[in-house]
């Protein structure tokens, strides 16, 4: 059609010259070349009859090219390249100034007027062929290690057997903590809770009660979240009598510590379950009876250490605090 020829063709003077040149792009070069020959043929004896007295005539032919004109390849990826450069660093930027998530111990020192006492990693970070544990009403992923016979096994989150960076972590949290108590002269009583579940509350409860019990102090550890409990599962002992039957009256003292020894190892410390799971628990964690119990605890351990549920989720922590 018409317009797709105008389309096609476009002239201008070349460096304000009396000659001027005339460009004719389209899909097929061979078409284009004809094109541009046709008009090169026309033109001067069109410009002729309107004006007299003219020679206009042809300086260069038009040849088939032979690579296309657009797009320019090169061009087109530096300007590509440039503009997602652009995007991913305005990206990276904005990334960086609305990210509000505590990586770090300098992150939480911004936020937050509290020392950090230790930081531990992640003994169970998610990898190819990891293996599921279950933590507080979800399951994460932790690595598995294989054997020399090729079979897999799970890593050690407890006790002697954990990775170095973990042990020395826990040493000294240990440290820090004896450093904390400056008003206590006898029992300390020490309560571990998280944001939210599977941050590793429970796994750092028995660490630290491992570390603890390494200094030949009376340690006992209690797990104080009857929602979900973890640690009779965790350390293998006994899920009643626990906190629960004691706190309704149901069994003593005697009936519910258990004697925890981990596996290949000599250190040992007490534990008391959750028990069953009661309707109220809360209402149990808060009464006067819960303060009798742990003033019970105190004449006899040297430290007590309670498993709390997540401070995000429920209010159990906060009552027992």
């Amino acid at each position: 059609s018409i317009s797709e020829l105008e389309d096609m063709i476009s002239a201008a003077s070349v460096e304000s010259t009396e000659i001027f040149e005339v460009i004719v792009t389209g899909p097929d070069p061979a078409e284009a070349e004809k094109l541009a020959s046709a008009i090169a043929y026309i033109l001067p004896k069109r410009i002729d009859s309107i004006i007299e007295g003219t020679s206009a005539r042809i300086v260069d032919a038009a040849i088939v090219p032979t690579k296309p004109s657009f797009p320019n390849y090169t061009v087109a990826t530096l300007i590509g390249f440039l503009i997602g450069f652009l995007l991913m660093a305005v990206f990276t930027i904005l990334q960086e100034v609305f990210d509000i998530t505590i990586r770090t111990e300098e992150d939480m020192l911004q936020v937050c007027k509290h020392p950090v006492l230790a930081s531990v990693p992640d003994m169970g970070a998610p990898s190819k062929g990891s293996y599921y544990y279950y933590g507080y009403g979800n399951k994460r992923r932790g690595t598995q290690k294989k054997t020399s016979s090729g079979h897999t096994q799970a890593p050690v989150l407890f006790g002697g057997g954990i990775s170095f960076a973990a042990s020395e972590a826990y040493k000294l949290l240990r440290t820090k903590l004896q450093f904390s108590f400056t008003d206590e002269s006898t029992s300390r009583v020490i309560g571990l809770s998280s944001a939210l579940s599977g941050e590793g509350k429970s796994l750092s409860a028995v660490n630290l009660a491992y570390t603890l019990s390494q200094l030949d102090k009376k340690v006992i550890l209690i797990d104080c979240d009857m929602r979900r409990p973890t640690l009779a599962d965790k350390l293998g002992v006994r899920k009643t009598p626990g906190l629960s039957g004691y706190l309704t009256g149901q069994h003593t003292l005697e009936e519910m510590i258990q004697y925890c020894n981990i596996k290949n190892e000599e250190t040992a410390f007490q534990v008391i379950a959750a028990g069953q799971n009661p309707p109220n628990p809360i209402e149990l964690l808060s009464s006067e009876r819960m303060v009798k119990f742990l003033q019970l605890l105190r004449g006899k351990f040297d430290f007590i250490i309670l498993d709390l549920p997540p401070v995000g989720e429920v209010s159990d922590a906060m009552a027992v605090a």
